[in-house]
Order: C-alpha cells, then structure tokens, then sequence
C-alpha cells in the first residue's frame, strides 16, 4: 500500500460564515413559525423569542462543504483523502473569518499532478501569488509572492512542513477551474444550494415557540 502523507490545512474556497453568502439567514424559520402559529390563531413572534443552534448549523455546514470540496479534489487526483477536522470562529471579526480544517492525506501521484497542473497554469499561478502575496500599504505578507519559490517547494516536498502552502495551492486550483467554466462543482454558488437543501437551522425551542400564547 503507498504511504500516504498527512498534512494538516485548511478548506480551499469556503470564504467564511460572517458577511458572506454562507451567513446563516434566519428569517424563513421565522416565517414558517409565525405562519403556523397564525393558522392556531396565535399572536407572530420576534426574532427574540427563537433560540437558533448557530453552532450545530455552522459545524454541519462545514462539514458538508469539507465533503463536497474534498469529492472534488480527490476525483480529480489532487489529494487521496480531505477530512473534516474543526471549525476555527475568530472571537473578532476584524482582521479574519471562519475557517474550516481538514486534513489532507497526499500520495506521489497527487504531488506530481498538482505540479503539473501549477506548471500547465503558470502564468495564472503567478498572477495568484502576486494579488495575494504582494506586500503593501497596510499588509505585510510572510509568503513569497514568486513562483519559483513555491514550485521550488513543491519539489523539495517542504510544502508538507506548511500547513499553508498546500492548502493555498489546492485554493487556486479550485479558483482557477471556476474562473476558466464558470459553473463548476465547487462554486461558491453551487455550493451554497448544495448546502441550503441539506443543511437546516434547527431552532431549539420549537415546540416551546408553536404553542406560545
């Protein structure tokens, strides 16, 4: 059996929860309790009165998409595993926002087609590095923004000692097979419904809420 390397990261593409489409939006659950109420001739509620599992939605959320991304990127021979690992949820979100860990099982395989790939799509790779990388008022990068340096990397295999590299590498394949179709399996869009018909908000005081006067 080939030995597998494991190499701790993060999941390509989620944009976090806070200010984006993965928001959790609570006013259908809303809706649909105040419409039942009103066929029992009961009196509407306010968003106070509902007690919303944020925490269980947001981890079967994350979840979902570490499976969803993970299908992608193991079909298509860029890693052999992705597993769901943890939620990161800063306490502030100033600076940063949510993060989803996985865990990356890589073969030899995967390692020579994500070269490839990066050595077919250079001129996009290095476009990528350069917008993310390149220090600037405000923003001081801790990452090469030269491709040489990261395909030197890759070859050297010290990308596994990273637990950055890898993951951001994967992000720009994931981003650049978007942007060449358009619609694709692990749009942000797809997989926002993905997630909207598989992942529902459960509201802990339901049944409180339904016979409420």
């Amino acid at each position: 059996m080939e030995n597998l390397r494991i190499n701790k990261g993060w999941l390509p593409i989620f944009p976090g929860f806070y200010g984006t489409i993965f928001e959790v939006d609570e006013s259908e659950e809303i809706y649909n309790i105040n419409e039942e109420r009103k066929e029992n001739c009961l009196s509407p509620l306010e968003f106070d009165d509902f007690e919303f599992d944020y925490e269980k939605y947001n981890q079967e959320v994350s979840k979902y998409l570490a499976e969803q991304i993970g299908k992608y990127l193991v079909k298509n021979c860029f890693v052999s595993e992705c597993n769901f690992e943890s939620l990161y949820s800063p306490k502030q979100y100033n600076f940063s926002n949510d993060i989803i860990n996985v865990d990356y099982k890589i073969s030899e395989e995967n390692h020579k087609n994500i070269l490839t790939y990066l050595n077919d799509n250079l001129d996009a790779f290095k476009e990528y590095l350069k917008n993310r990388y390149t220090s600037c008022d405000g923003f001081i990068s801790f990452h090469s923004n030269n491709v040489s340096d990261w395909l030197k990397s890759i070859e050297l295999d010290d990308f596994y000692d990273d637990t950055h590299k890898l993951s951001d590498i994967l992000n720009f394949i994931c981003e650049n097979e978007i942007a060449e179709d358009g619609y694709h399996e692990v749009g942000i869009y797809e997989l926002y419904e993905e997630v909207s018909g598989n992942v529902f908000l459960e509201i802990k005081n339901y049944h409180d809420l339904v016979a409420k006067n």
